[in-house]
């Protein structure tokens, strides 16, 4: 898992093997994290949903949310220029409080924003660069 930034939400990239993927939902389903959207959290295991929600809806992330806690939404990036093998290679490790977390590299968050170019994005990447 590697955390791509938080706000009021978190951005994670995950290792998408049905193994760690089980994982995650067996541990979002326990803190009470539910999807946005009206599906179950297990079609998240599903390729071909997966590929359908990129294609048909544009989507970029699977959104998760729990109104319980202080970081209400989680979103599964599953549309995304780097791969999980690809950006773990660069992850940094960043210790907040007792605990230590792997965050994508700045020049990689850039790599997915420059690709993405939403105008939130752009913005970000000019942002980014200045902590270069």
């Amino acid at each position: 898992m590697a955390f791509l930034g938080a706000t009021y939400d978190i951005d994670l990239l995950l290792d998408m093997s049905n193994e760690n993927l089980e994982k995650f939902i067996f541990f979002m389903k326990k803190l009470g994290f539910k999807p946005k959207i009206p599906v179950k959290i297990e079609n998240l295991l599903s390729k071909e949903k997966r590929k359908k929600w990129i294609e048909e809806k544009n989507m970029k992330a699977f959104s998760l949310y729990n109104p319980k806690f202080t970081i209400t939404e989680i979103d599964v990036v599953i549309n995304t220029s780097i791969s999980y093998k690809d950006a773990i290679k660069n992850v940094v490790y960043k210790k907040i409080r007792n605990i230590i977390l792997p965050v994508i590299s700045i020049k990689d968050i850039i790599k997915m924003k420059t690709a993405s170019a939403r105008k939130q994005d752009i913005a970000d990447i000019e942002m980014l660069k200045k902590l270069l």
